[in-house]
């Protein structure tokens, strides 16, 4: 039931944009009663994605760099940017948010020293 939800609200929303099809996909997967828990996991990855981007986006550091901040291959920032849910867990994608905080950290530190 999830991959059909996910197979027909996907393609279609997909189109209109990828942090689009994200929300429309999360909105899809909340209404899945047969295995909410499964649901849920889905709907946090998307919203985790939709944050990643969202830092790719208004930062502008381009996929290259965003994979290298982020520690993975440019093919899986492509992915995240296509808004590929299937693509990704999420230990994966916190990872990846920890690596933006850690950074961030850091920097804070040198302006402050």
């Amino acid at each position: 039931m999830v991959m059909h939800c996910t197979a027909v609200c996907g393609p279609r929303l997909l189109g209109l944009g990828a942090t689009t099809g994200l929300l429309a996909i999360a909105m899809c997967l909340s209404a899945l009663e047969e295995n909410p828990a499964m649901a849920q996991i889905l709907k946090i990855r998307s919203e985790l994605m939709i944050s990643l981007r969202t830092y790719i986006e208004d930062e502008g550091p381009g996929q290259k760099k965003a994979a290298a901040v982020f520690g993975v291959h440019l093919p899986i920032i492509s992915d995240l940017m296509r808004g590929k849910i299937d693509k990704f867990t999420i230990d994966m994608l916190v990872n990846m948010l920890a690596r933006i905080l850690y950074l961030a950290n850091n920097q804070r530190i040198r302006l402050r020293g």
